[in-house]
């Protein structure tokens, strides 16, 4: 139940990251300050809570792991993923602060920042869930 529940919160948060990754390249169809308060909106009420379900559910599994020096790396790199995750949430908060305050300049500092933390997460998730496989396949 656990590791079926850990890859639902783990998908919740891949769509969630696909989902900002569509919208946040609408730039031109659709307006920067928009664009930002849904991010927020995204950020606080799906992908937070997912990425932490994420970090739950992980936790629960690990007293039940038949670890391997591959599955410490995949654990690493998957909390660094987290880790970053709650960078590029500050980020998208400050920027959309940013442009409540009409600080348009900091708004596209807070931007680029974010987008080059978005490419690191998802790397890090495109990695463990690489370990993930490769760690479970059959011989």
């Amino acid at each position: 139940m656990l590791v079926a529940l850990h890859i639902m919160s783990l998908g919740i948060w891949i769509g969630c990251i696909l989902t900002e990754a569509a919208f946040e390249h609408m730039t031109g169809k659709i307006h920067p300050v928009a664009i930002a308060r849904l991010h927020v909106a995204v950020d606080t009420y799906v992908e937070t809570p997912a990425f932490l379900a994420v970090l739950a559910t992980g936790i629960g599994l690990l007293a039940s792991a038949n670890p391997s020096p591959v599955f410490w790396v995949k654990i690493g790199i998957g909390l660094i993923a987290i880790l970053t995750n709650v960078a590029c949430v500050g980020l998208v908060i400050a920027r959309d602060r940013a442009f409540r305050r009409d600080a348009v300049a900091d708004a596209r500092l807070m931007d680029r920042w974010q987008h080059r933390l978005g490419g690191v997460l998802a790397l890090m998730i495109v990695a463990a869930l690489s370990l993930a496989l490769y760690d479970h396949a059959p011989v």
